[in-house]
This record gives C-alpha cells, sequence and structure tokens, in this order.
C-alpha cells in the first residue's frame, strides 16, 4: 500500500507499505543510508536512516524514515512506487543539493550500481561458463 503513515514526533517517522523485518521474511532485498551520509545532515548534525524494500525487479514495496523532515523526504519514494518505477530510476532524477531529499538520490544511485554489478558479473560468469 501507498498510503503513508507518519508521526511527527522528534525524530519523526515515516513509513509506507512493508517494513524492513516483513521484507527480508518474504525474501525482498532492503536497502538502507544513513543520515551520516547525507551532506545536509552532516553540516545540520542529524541523525536518522532511509530504508526502501524492493523486489528482484526493483520495484518499491515500502519505505522507512527516522529523522528530521523524514514525512518530506518520502514523497519521492511514494511517488516512484505508485508509478510503479523501480528504484533505480530514481538514481537519474536531479534532487536539489544540499537536501536530505538528496539521500534519496544517493541510496537509488547505489542500488543501481550494485544491481549493474550484478548483471555483469551473472553475464562474465555465463561467458565462462559457455567457454
Amino acid at each position: 500500500s501507498t498510503l503513508p503513515a507518519i508521526t511527527f514526533t522528534t525524530p519523526e517517522v515515516a513509513r509506507f507499505g512493508l517494513d524492513s523485518d516483513t521484507a527480508r521474511v518474504k525474501g525482498m532485498h532492503v536497502e538502507r543510508l544513513d543520515y551520516t551520509e547525507i551532506d545536509r545532515a552532516i553540516t545540520d548534525e542529524l541523525e536518522g536512516f532511509i530504508e526502501v524494500v524492493v523486489d528482484g525487479k526493483g520495484q518499491i514495496h515500502g519505505a522507512t524514515i527516522v529523522g528530521e523532515r523524514a514525512s518530506e523526504i518520502l514523497s519521492p519514494l511514494l511517488v516512484a512506487a505508485r508509478a510503479t518505477m523501480p528504484l533505480g530510476a530514481l538514481a537519474t532524477t536531479m534532487f536539489p543539493y544540499p537536501t536530505l531529499a538528496s539521500g534519496v538520490n544517493i541510496l537509488a544511485s547505489r542500488y543501481a550500481a550494485q544491481q549493474s554489478r550484478n548483471k555483469l558479473s551473472v553475464k562474465t560468469a555465463t561467458k565462462k561458463w559457455r567457454s
């Protein structure tokens, strides 16, 4: 479900869809990014994290964000999930910088790079096996 649930506490908690525990039980991948990897969070000395649940095709099935402005950071993930846009597509989307929302771009870029390495490894292995 792409219905967001937000708790306006300190820190904020924003989520939709599957959580990481349920996703792992279902064999889905959870991509995580700590706020310590987001330049804006570093300069503002903020703590938190972004977690996104994806299936084998990269489709977004949920997200959980804990930290400052979590409710705002959730928006691009909600739109992508609703539009059935794979997480990797957010890697090529321009996000304002430096913002906390740019963490979504960092997370998506890391995921896309890992997927590219995995595909390359499969191709290389297949070529070696056929030789």
